[in-house]
């Protein structure tokens, strides 16, 4: 397995994604995928009067979905694999706190 960088996605055994963010030889670090969505978007006043009244939570989550079904159905050339692939595969990995911006 080749990790690509900002491309794949690693889902745990409790269903949560995360994305990595740094690939050097056969260490990874990974991000929460929420996380690195949350920090995609600028809050501008285009973003905020599409979004306004909703809770942002429901806005980056429902965005993360739509993103792994578009994986799933093979519309974009990315792939999602099971965490403990990258443990199997020999890789060290290293997880970016929740609350760092990882992008």
């Amino acid at each position: 397995m080749i990790v690509t960088t900002g491309k794949d996605l690693f889902v745990d055994e409790r269903g949560n994604y995360f994305i990595p963010v740094h690939v050097q030889n056969k260490e990874v670090q990974l991000a929460n995928a929420f996380n690195v969505l949350a920090f995609e978007n600028v809050l501008d006043q285009e973003y905020y009067d599409e979004h306004k009244n909703e809770k942002i939570g429901f806005t980056i989550a429902n965005r993360l979905k739509a993103r792994i079904e578009l994986f799933k159905r093979n519309y974009i050339q990315q792939n999602i694999y099971p965490l403990e692939e990258l443990y199997n595969g020999g890789y060290e990995v290293a997880f970016v706190p929740v609350y760092e911006p990882s992008v």
